[in-house]
């Protein structure tokens, strides 16, 4: 009887043993995907602001002419630029820009101090236009 006790409480442990081991995989996996998740996250706010830099350069370079524009370099990212409202005194424009995640922002440039301000920004969906 004290040995089917034993051999019972031994399988109750390694059962606990196995728990515990399947438990740490899987946290240490949600770690490491939180971990890709936050970094993919930052790249792409420094590829927003990297496309609102991209997009008053594009636009006072060009004289504020073009109103759309995709960066063909690999070492910029891929951006939407819409200029949406133009005044004596500033531009209007809403940027897109993200791989994983997708981001876009209105931005006010006031030409006359040459400051750049950012109005708004969201994360958006594939699905979405740029409207």
């Amino acid at each position: 009887m004290m040995l089917v006790w034993i051999m019972s409480l031994i399988m109750t442990l390694s059962g606990l043993i196995h728990s515990l081991e399947h438990f740490l995989g899987l946290k240490i996996r949600i770690v490491a995907s939180q971990e890709k998740q936050l970094q993919d996250w930052i790249q792409s706010e420094s590829d927003l602001v990297a496309c609102e830099n991209q997009a008053i350069d594009h636009f006072e370079k060009l004289n504020f002419v073009s109103a759309n524009t995709s960066s063909s370099s690999s070492l910029q990212p891929l951006c939407q630029i819409k200029q949406i409202d133009q005044n004596a005194q500033y531009q209007l424009f809403k940027v897109r820009s993200g791989d994983y995640f997708l981001f876009e922002s209105t931005i006010l440039f006031d030409i006359q101090d040459g400051k750049k301000l950012r109005l708004n920004w969201r994360q958006f969906y594939r699905s979405e236009s740029i409207d």
